[in-house]
């Protein structure tokens, strides 16, 4: 039979059984140390709340006895021992607005919401506050209002004081002065109606009774003599009335009118546009064709015709002398050809033209420019009618215009120019037209006025004061063929020539394939 071994433990020492003890009893020492402790700060604190509520208790007391220093100096010891408890700067607030310091009272408790992490009693007094605040300055602004007569803002700011406090009866009592100042009965007994409504305040009452009765004194006054003012303002309104709806009718007739005419001017534009085309084409077949007759009054001058048609090459000697006697026999032709019609004179001449273009060409062994390559026009309105003018020239020597043409009863109409034949310049806006040219030192400048179909004389110059002067031809000016002192003439001169003036007559080549162009390109 096996045996078992049992060991046993050893007994501890007595020296381990003293350290056990000694280690417990250290314990009990220090727990016995931190209870005390823990007494002790419960004692201190316990004092600390017992000051604090005995130094709020001494501040609203002091309040109540009107001790406004005393109970502020509590206050802010109780406040110097718990910053975070609410009930000091409630008490601290109360006192300010007791002594009427509405934003003392405003700064203790925003310091209070502040360190007390903002509790519902701080916030619920310091909106109070600064409604009272707010509504001070509404009132305080009505008034500075009604004492300058502004009436209107005054009335809006008294109003936003009843917003802030309608138990109040003094922003109603205000605002119907106000309104009553502005004579405005009738809104001053709505306001005070509505402050007896929601205050019951007797003054407001008094006032109202007192407004009330003026109304019906007002409306009692309502005399014969009111509403016979009253209907002669009614028949005045109805007068300008009928004014008016009068003037809307001539408006009205006056616009359709402007449309008619407006209308009947662009048909007329497509006639006249149709009617310069027709005068342009028979103008190339008047200068290429000598056996063509002009269907129109007036012709083309002869004498330019001729010179135009007698025209030699640039290259090609002529004497002086030839050229007289070419002129001499030219004016002997013309008197003994005086009899024959037009038609006749311009197929003579182009016919002796001709030979004698061709003699020089056969001599010479060049070719005669073809005299149209030097035709040119233009339209422009000379009077701002909305229908322009035709204005064909020969020359580019002088920008002469030999031919001026206006529209009116449904055709092309020649513009007399009085056989006058160079430089052509037009002042809309004085509805002048001015030809202008310098020959041999002698300058003429005649002005004339359109009127309708007509261009009659306004003014006219003449000076030779570039050329040769002599016994026989002395310098000379004249003003309407009237003999003028020169200082006189140039000052004249200048006044005219200090118009607007615009050159015309040379804008578009005359071919057949310009001429469309050259009118649809006009505008007013």
């Amino acid at each position: 039979m096996d045996t078992t071994m049992v060991k046993l433990k050893p007994r501890r020492s007595d020296s381990s059984r003293r350290n056990v003890r000694i280690v417990i009893i250290i314990i009990l020492i220090m727990l016995a140390l931190a209870a005390g402790s823990v007494a002790a700060v419960l004692i201190v604190d316990h004092n600390r709340h017992e000051k604090y509520n005995e130094l709020v208790d001494n501040a609203r007391s002091s309040l109540i006895e009107k001790d406004y220093d005393n109970a502020e100096k509590y206050c802010r010891d109780a406040i110097d021992i718990f910053a975070d408890q609410y009930d000091a700067y409630l008490v601290c607030s109360d006192i300010y607005i007791s002594q009427g310091d509405k934003q003392g009272a405003k700064n203790i408790l925003e310091d209070g919401c502040e360190k007390c992490g903002s509790p519902k009693e701080l916030t619920v007094k310091l909106n109070e506050v600064n409604n009272d605040i707010q509504y001070d300055e509404y009132v305080e602004a009505g008034k500075k209002c009604h004492q300058k007569n502004n009436y209107e803002d005054a009335v809006r700011y008294f109003k936003a004081a009843i917003d802030i406090k309608p138990d109040n009866d003094d922003p109603y009592l205000l605002c119907a002065e106000s309104y009553i100042a502005n004579g405005e009965k009738s809104r001053a007994r709505d306001v005070l109606n509505d402050g007896y409504a929601k205050t019951g305040s007797d003054r407001i009452r008094g006032k109202l009774i007192l407004v009330e009765n003026e109304l019906q004194n007002v409306e009692h006054q309502q005399t014969s003599q009111y509403k016979a003012e009253k209907e002669a303002q009614d028949a005045k309104r109805k007068l300008e009335e009928e004014k008016r709806l009068k003037a809307e009718e001539e408006a009205r007739k006056k616009a359709e009118a402007e449309a008619k005419k407006k209308a009947q001017k662009n048909a007329k534009k497509a006639e006249w546009k149709d009617a310069y085309a027709e005068v342009l084409r028979l103008t190339i077949k008047k200068v290429t064709d000598p056996h063509y007759e002009d269907p129109y009054i007036r012709e083309i001058d002869d004498e330019l015709s001729k010179s135009e048609d007698e025209d030699e090459d640039e290259n090609e000697d002529t004497s002086a002398d030839e050229e007289s006697a070419d002129e001499e026999t030219a004016s002997d032709e013309d008197e003994e050809e005086s009899d024959e019609s037009s038609a006749d004179d311009d197929e003579d001449d182009d016919d002796d033209s001709s030979s004698s273009s061709g003699s020089s060409s056969e001599s010479s062994g060049k070719k005669k420019k073809n005299k149209i390559d030097d035709y040119r026009f233009e339209l422009y309105d000379i009077d701002g009618d909305g229908i322009p003018e035709l204005f064909i020239s020969s020359d580019d020597t002088d920008n002469a215009v030999d031919e001026c043409y206006t529209y009116a009863n449904d055709t092309a109409i020649p513009l007399d120019n009085h056989g006058y034949r160079g430089k052509i310049s037009v002042s809309q806006s004085d509805k002048l037209v001015r030809f202008a040219a310098i020959d041999n030192g002698v300058r003429h400048i005649d002005i004339y006025k359109k009127h309708g179909i007509n261009l009659d004389t306004y003014i006219k110059f003449f000076d030779n004061f570039t050329a040769d002067h002599s016994e026989e031809n002395p310098k000379a000016a004249s003003i309407n063929d009237e003999k003028t002192e020169e200082g006189v003439y140039n000052i004249e001169l200048r006044k005219y020539n200090s118009y607007k003036w615009t050159d015309v007559g040379r804008k578009f080549a005359l071919k057949e394939d310009t001429i469309e162009k050259g009118i649809s390109a006009w505008h007013m």
